[in-house]
């Protein structure tokens, strides 16, 4: 494995940890749908895409962190855009057990491998 694409891998481990338990503890209440989250200004969405940039500030190098959380989020929302619930589980066992990050039972293989995609498009 290069060192660019390790690199990549713990950007996309880094920023789903920290991104997914900020953007579901940022909201001022608890939304059980996207469209409920959504109708609270969205809160989800900027929790997720601030606590990504803070979390890939000073690592991105020249790559453009702002567009790296966007398709970040996009990727996150459409592969759980049938499942809210499945979203807040995953953020829920991560906040219980960060090292889970590693389990594709909690992140599956198929949203790691999208992400990591956002993360060759905007951090390579």
């Amino acid at each position: 494995m290069s060192s660019r694409k390790s690199l990549r891998s713990s950007f996309v481990a880094g920023l789903v940890g920290m991104a997914l338990l900020a953007a579901a503890c940022g909201a001022s209440t608890d939304p059980g749908t996207w469209e409920e989250a959504e109708a609270d200004g969205d809160k989800v969405r900027l929790n997720f895409e601030l606590s990504c940039e803070e979390a890939n500030a000073d690592s991105a190098g020249d790559g453009d962190v702002p567009a790296f959380c966007d398709c970040s989020y996009g990727v996150i929302r459409e592969f759980y855009a049938d499942d809210f619930g499945a979203f807040k589980d995953a953020e829920s066992e991560l906040r219980s057990n960060p090292e889970a990050i590693n389990d594709s039972t909690v992140i599956p293989t198929a949203l790691r491998i999208q992400l990591d995609e956002c993360a060759a498009e905007y951090l390579a």
